[in-house]
């Protein structure tokens, strides 16, 4: 059984104000029969077997989180801990799943690592994965300091769900039409993960990319900062074109000044939620230029930029 809510499925099982700027600190307690697994956000508290045939798992995340980032799977497997550097690490893998799943997920430390020199320090006291058969889910999803992935992850996806752990989760939403926020962020992240590790630059994908025609209407549009309808408000063109945009930016500020605002930016609003006009302001004031024009034909205007 998994449970997950981005955007809205979390009210379907926790009572709550499903806005993302809303944020709380989560208990989740969940008795399951013996021979199950119940892995849920933060800090494994406790396990107990008050009745026979039954255990109950005690789960609590002290940090802020927006309700639709709370994660609940039950499930054949072992609960696996570990250590992440100073942070406690619980990790449930469905046993069909496992033997492929190890190898990427050895190199969460080192990708929490490379992040958190960027971005600042890893926000939370927990880490991990969960890794569920679910086919008909169809994407992974960062659910707060253990992100879960419905099949078996590559190493991009664990790059752009563990950035997620700044951009999203602790540095989250006011509103969810600012998701460019959360994955343009995420995927540019991807981007420059590849360049740093000897592979492809994150220049020649916006090169590549940017070759696509204008008259292909269904990759850049809508624009990134303005998705409109909730149908294309996860579609290509928030993340794709969303990351184009920061490495756009970053072509045009340099990429210290890039990195430097990008950092900022998960520490200013650690723990809290920010808005694209906040962050197109601290953009142009690190870069000390009028970036009105940039961002306005990057995230607002339709068509190819």
């Amino acid at each position: 059984m998994l449970a997950v809510g981005e955007p809205q499925g979390t009210a379907a099982w926790i009572p709550c104000d499903n806005v993302p700027s809303d944020k709380a600190s989560f208990g989740v307690d969940v008795t399951v029969p013996d021979g199950l697994e119940a892995i849920s956000n933060g800090n494994l508290l406790s396990v107990n077997r008050r009745h026979p045939g039954e255990v109950t798992y005690a789960w609590g995340e002290g940090r802020p989180m927006s309700p639709y980032l709370a994660v609940l799977d039950i499930g054949r497997g072992k609960i696996v801990r570990s250590a992440l550097d100073r942070h406690r690490t619980w990790t449930l893998i469905d046993p069909r799943l496992e033997k492929s799943s190890l190898p990427v997920l050895a190199e969460l430390p080192e990708i929490v690592d490379f992040e958190s020199k960027l971005y600042g320090p890893y926000p939370f006291v927990a880490a991990g994965s969960i890794v569920d058969y679910a086919p008909k889910l169809g994407y992974a999803l960062e659910s707060q300091g253990r992100p879960i992935y419905p099949y078996v992850p590559d190493l991009t996806t664990v790059v752009h769900e563990t950035a997620h752990q700044w951009f999203g989760d602790s540095a989250g939403l006011k509103r969810w039409p600012e998701i460019w926020l959360n994955e343009g962020f995420a995927t540019w992240t991807e981007w420059y993960y590849a360049e740093r590790h000897s592979r492809r630059s994150a220049q020649a994908i916006f090169n590549r990319l940017y070759k696509v025609p204008a008259s292909d209407t269904a990759f850049w549009d809508p624009p990134s900062g303005h998705p409109g309808t909730p149908v294309h408000m996860f579609g290509p063109s928030v993340y794709v074109r969303g990351a184009m945009a920061l490495e756009a930016l970053r072509l045009k500020i340099g990429t210290k000044p890039m990195l430097r605002t990008l950092h900022q930016w998960a520490q200013a609003h650690r723990y809290g939620s920010g808005t694209i006009k906040e962050f197109t302001a601290l953009a142009a004031k690190i870069s000390g230029r009028n970036l009105d024009p940039f961002f306005q034909r990057w995230l607002y205007q339709r068509g190819k930029p």
